[in-house]
């Protein structure tokens, strides 16, 4: 006889977030099963193993390649999918509040217990009608979580709730490949062709516009460091999304113009070469407009950069554990804290070398998944 509890993911099966969320707690507790609704098309192979059932809430068709109508189509399509399920689970659990499933709160008819994951992105970055369709789900579920203290506190000043509220976190499956490289910066670079004797600053994550490229980039642009274009080396991340309204060739000419020799990161690497990617760099600009807890800027840290990002961005359980990091009010202040880096290289790379240990012992899945499993509990 089966008894285990069945769980129920609702999340995109690219995430590598909700894929080792699941790999993980599987590997340290057996009482669950796991299936899956895909708010996405496609789930990575390698994790079917982890699934008991995959659902697909839509999937691609002619329809959902016509331009002006692809988005409707796919929203009715995953609205359809999610009114029309019929399993029972235990819980069910959102990992990222997909505007696409906002509009019927349906949750309870088909779990126990709903728990919802918010990330960051899918509260900050709501408003008007959507922001209220998701303010009445979450006013229904069992229990909301946080990857940290901040983003909590927002939340409750804005939405009350009678959910349980707690604070748990997403291991990173990088901090293991990270922890096994054996590898110094010039043997990172090597791996990549990057330049053995100029600063490395990588710019950003992604290829999202809410990474604010033209701002850091205009910034380094005004720099009054004497030949800063030729003591400098820019990698700008750009493998996802899908890009959009020509940003990816906006991006580039706005590189071109700053005179800085510079790499994009255009296809996906495997985790030992994006070990490499981290490792390669000096300084990470991170300066995104919203954000819970960044999981990249993380694995910069283990990499010991010097990690310049926002005052409004909710990272104060950085400084709390003790992380170096610099932060600026303004992108005004850019260009001169970038200046007075490169002319005190040494000074501020040494202020980083703790990072290493503490981010580690912060962010292993060895060391969160337990919060995870009492949640369920």
């Amino acid at each position: 006889m089966n008894d285990k509890k069945k769980v129920l993911i609702i999340g995109d099966g690219a995430s590598v977030f909700v894929l080792n969320h699941v790999k993980h707690f599987i590997a340290y507790n057996n009482n669950y099963s796991f299936s899956i609704l895909l708010t996405n098309d496609h789930l990575e192979q390698a994790y079917n193993t982890y699934f008991d059932e995959v659902h697909y809430s839509f999937k691609r068709s002619f329809l959902t390649k016509i331009p002006f109508i692809k988005g409707a189509i796919i929203r009715l399509m995953i609205i359809f999918s999610i009114l029309k399920f019929k399993k029972k689970y235990d819980i069910v659990h959102i990992q990222f509040l997909n505007d696409n499933i906002v509009y019927f709160n349906v949750f309870h008819r088909i779990a126990k217990k709903v728990i919802i994951f918010v990330w960051g992105s899918d509260y900050y970055r709501s408003s008007g009608f959507n922001k209220w369709l998701k303010k009445r789900i979450f006013k229904t579920a069992d229990i909301i979580t946080f990857g940290n203290e901040q983003t909590r506190n927002d939340f409750i000043r804005e939405i009350p709730t009678k959910a349980k509220i707690s604070i748990v976190r997403f291991g990173l499956i990088m901090m293991d490949y990270i922890k096994e490289l054996n590898a110094s910066r010039q043997d990172s670079r090597a791996v990549f062709g990057f330049p053995r004797d100029k600063i490395l600053i990588t710019i950003g994550y992604n290829l999202n516009p809410s990474q604010q490229h033209g701002k850091i980039l205009d910034a380094l642009s005004s720099l009054k460091h004497e030949n800063y274009y030729k003591d400098l080396f820019l990698v700008v991340p750009v493998t996802y999304p899908a890009d959009k309204n020509g940003y990816k060739a906006k991006l580039q000419v706005a590189l071109e113009s700053t005179g800085i020799e510079y790499k994009l990161i255009e296809s996906f690497l495997p985790e030992m070469m994006n070990a490499h990617l981290r490792n390669s760099s000096d300084i990470m600009i991170q300066l995104q407009t919203t954000d819970q807890l960044s999981g990249t800027m993380q694995e910069y840290f283990a990499t010991e950069n010097i990690v310049i990002t926002g005052s409004w961005l909710p990272y104060k359980i950085f400084e709390d554990k003790g992380i170096y990091f610099i932060k600026i009010n303004a992108f005004s202040e850019l260009a001169k804290k970038i200046d007075d880096i490169i002319i005190n290289f040494d000074e501020y790379q040494q202020r980083t070398i703790n990072n290493k240990s503490i981010i580690m012992e912060m962010s292993s899945w060895k060391n969160n998944i337990q919060a995870w499993i009492d949640l369920y509990e």
